[in-house]
């Protein structure tokens, strides 16, 4: 129902973004108006990576939220679970920890604990923990490119052949986009060695 006289009403706003919104207003990408109405109370939360302890805390909410939300009896983090996903660096944050949590919790139906293997696999095995091959630095030195593309191909092809040519799998598995792995496999002569239908 419109009208001309003015209503009075009571709001508070919680804003949230992962983004330097002081840099954005000097660089002239974000209303400087905006942002002062916006910034009374800023609180700034360091990435998950940077505090581990909450870890274990934010997990334990999240399996009560999806045991709740599916109808399941409340279920326990192992220890195992507990380390592992205090070990992950959890580059997308909350939204990744409350997935991985979210997948655990499927994935062991009506068990009373949450066993590591339920974790999705890339939390298990981070990028970082690969063996990687060591490289000896000659005198003469090294050719970056070349082998920095040996170590991709590498990863890509051992990737595929874990997840038997399935390369949306591979693709979750190296945290890239399905068409980033296919731009990849193309890149580096792969594309005969693994089709693109899967």
């Amino acid at each position: 129902m419109c009208g001309s006289k003015p209503v009075k009403v009571d709001v508070r706003v919680v804003a949230a973004t992962n983004s330097d919104l002081t840099r954005m207003v000097s660089e002239g990408s974000f209303r400087e108006d905006l942002y002062y109405r916006l910034n009374v109370i800023p609180i700034t939360l360091p990435p998950l990576r940077d505090r581990r302890e909450d870890v274990p805390l934010i997990a334990r909410h999240f399996v009560q939220k999806s045991c709740k939300s599916n109808n399941l009896q409340l279920k326990t983090l192992t220890q195992e679970v507990v380390r592992a996903l205090m070990n992950y660096s959890w580059p997308g944050n909350i939204r990744q920890i409350e997935n991985a949590v979210e997948h655990a919790v499927a994935m062991t139906g009506q068990e009373k604990e949450i066993p590591a293997r339920s974790l999705p696999e890339e939390i298990l095995q981070p990028a970082s923990s690969l063996l990687l091959p060591t490289v000896a630095i000659p005198d003469e030195g090294i050719n970056f490119t070349s082998v920095v593309s040996q170590l991709e191909r590498e990863l890509i092809v051992r990737c595929l052949e874990k997840t038997g040519g399935n390369k949306r799998q591979a693709a979750r598995l190296l945290q890239l986009s399905r068409t980033t792995l296919i731009d990849k496999l193309h890149r580096l002569n792969l594309g005969d060695e693994f089709p693109a239908a899967s």
